[in-house]
This record gives C-alpha cells, sequence and structure tokens, in this order.
C-alpha cells in the first residue's frame, strides 16, 4: 500500500514538473510563430510521459496505470492539436514498443487524450474570443 501511495507521488511529480517547464518556455516562446512552440512543447510532454511510463503502477501483469494520459492530455490543451499530435504519436509508439497484455488498451487512451486535450484547446480559445467580444 505505501509503495502504492509514493508511486502516485513520484508520477504526479512529473506532472509538476511539466508546468514549471511549461510556465518557463511561454514566456520564451511567445515572440516565435505558435507552430514552434506547439512542437516544442509536444516534444517536452512526450519526454515527460516517457519518464512517467518508467514508473507505472503495475496492477496486473501488463496492465500498468500511469500519468501518461493526463500529460498527454495537457500536451494538448497547453499547446493545441500540434503538441498533441507529436506527443500521442511518440508515446503511442513507445507503448507499442512495450508490449504487454494492455499494449492496445494503452495506446487507445494515448490518442484518446490527445484528442481530448486538442478539444479543451479549442474550447480555451472560443472562450477567449468570447470574452473579448463583451
Amino acid at each position: 500500500m505505501f509503495d502504492t501511495v509514493i508511486q502516485l507521488l513520484e508520477n504526479f511529480s512529473f506532472v509538476l514538473v511539466i508546468v514549471y517547464i511549461y510556465t518557463y518556455v511561454r514566456k520564451h516562446f511567445e515572440r516565435y510563430p505558435f507552430y514552434y512552440h506547439a512542437g516544442f512543447i509536444g516534444f517536452i510532454f512526450t519526454s515527460i510521459a516517457i519518464l512517467a511510463m518508467q514508473r507505472p503502477i503495475e496492477i496486473l501483469e501488463g496492465i500498468t496505470i500511469d500519468a501518461r494520459v493526463i500529460i498527454i492530455c495537457l500536451s494538448g490543451y497547453f499547446g493545441g492539436p500540434i503538441s498533441a499530435a507529436i506527443a500521442a504519436t511518440l508515446v503511442a509508439i513507445y507503448r507499442a514498443s512495450m508490449g504487454g497484455i494492455g499494449s492496445i488498451a494503452g495506446i487507445v487512451s494515448i490518442l484518446i487524450s490527445g484528442f481530448v486535450g486538442s478539444i479543451f484547446f479549442f474550447q480555451k480559445l472560443r472562450f477567449k474570443n468570447e470574452s473579448r467580444a463583451l
């Protein structure tokens, strides 16, 4: 039980690292086109998601949980569909290379989380535009 709590805290720390990196990177990419920002965010979030996958919580043999889905979703939210596509594709390839009984479900959850993050990105843009109109 105690090991599970430690593993959950380790995975949560990866999310905190992303928030810190994104806050730092956002300031430096404001002068560049958005797709530079999105590409960089996609690769950073991919790296952190793969690190999170190195510290999984194994439920059954071949079936693990970790923070990768949250990280990919945040990639789509902060970087849009470009970032989500980069992160989801690379993390899905890595998950496929790991194999195991839950690999198909893991890949599908990665792709869905990238899509959901992108939807939240567009909702965020729509909300900003509507609030400016008021």
